[in-house]
């Protein structure tokens, strides 16, 4: 009786050669030594006993000439009756449901939340910006050119909060006010900044000027939640994070927003804004858009000018 055919009927196993020249001298006509079966017999300690089912299979899969991985649920009837097992499908442990801390979740709510935002509080969208249009003269809407994911630029939309000759106005200050042009490098922000319109602060208080963003969350240049939206002259200052942080889409809300904004170190934000990335979860996007609606109705001390 053949290895293979007492393996399907299910009968003891024979004894095997003790000598290593009666092993090497035994095999089969495809050249396979059956002296490593016997081995792995004897290191399993079964003698002339009948070995479990499924380790029979695997100690002699190969002398059965099976290649394809074995399906142990398969009963003994099915293999006598010869049926091939590279037909059979395995069934996952688990569902395949799309994770929930990944790139299409993170995405689905960006959508969703952006809909509902743009659409709920659209008549708030409309007075701001007639507000904006009444108090000073200009455009509603200022864009300005920011790095997104993967270092791709894209077109920033919020409300104008300063006034039209802004760019201007700054190139001015920068010349003649030493102490403005060594606050603005450090942190790209000035305190207490003279081309803010009224409106335009109250405006940047209650980040109320970043509502046209969504807009850019829908097109998907951005995030509900994220790190900043950086201009390209800040680049620099991120070093060799910078690759890393841009794996993802920016964001109008992050962990830097409702951890104190313009008045935590740069080097502080750079930090925040990488352990974001790493650490990025549905939950904790949840906990910062919360904090974030706080931010804008009680906006007091939140670091925005």
């Amino acid at each position: 009786m053949t290895a293979q055919s007492s393996l399907l009927s299910g009968k003891r196993f024979p004894k095997q050669p003790n000598s290593t020249a009666d092993r090497s001298t035994v095999t089969d006509k495809g050249g396979f030594n059956q002296g490593s079966a016997s081995q792995s017999l004897t290191r399993a300690k079964s003698g002339n006993r009948r070995l479990p089912s499924i380790r029979r299979v695997l100690t002699y899969r190969r002398m059965a000439r099976w290649q394809k991985p074995l399906w142990i649920g398969m009963s003994p009837a099915n293999w006598k009756q010869g049926q091939a097992l590279s037909n059979l499908k395995l069934v996952p442990k688990h569902p395949a449901f799309p994770d929930i801390n990944g790139e299409f979740a993170k995405r689905l709510f960006d959508i969703v939340f952006s809909l509902f935002v743009l659409v709920v509080f659209s008549p708030v969208y409309l007075i701001i910006a007639l507000i904006i249009a009444l108090s000073s003269p200009g455009p509603i809407f200022y864009v300005q050119e920011r790095v997104g994911k993967n270092h791709r630029r894209f077109n920033c939309i919020k409300f104008r909060t300063m006034v039209c000759n802004a760019d201007a106005v700054l190139s001015e200050m920068m010349e003649n006010c030493p102490h403005l042009r060594a606050e603005f490098e450090d942190c790209f922000k000035l305190k207490q900044d003279p081309r803010i319109t009224p409106i335009g602060r109250f405006l940047r208080i209650t980040s109320l000027d970043e509502f046209p963003q969504f807009w850019n969350v829908l097109k998907g240049d951005m995030s509900v939640v994220g790190a900043r939206p950086l201009v390209p002259e800040e680049l620099p200052k991120y070093g060799h994070h910078i690759d890393e942080i841009l794996t993802y889409r920016p964001g109008i809300t992050g962990l830097w927003q409702v951890s104190g904004r313009n008045d935590i170190p740069y080097p502080r934000r750079v930090q925040i804004d990488l352990h974001y990335t790493r650490f990025r979860t549905f939950l904790l996007d949840l906990q910062i858009v919360i904090k974030t609606i706080g931010v804008v109705l009680i906006p007091k001390n939140n670091g925005a000018y």
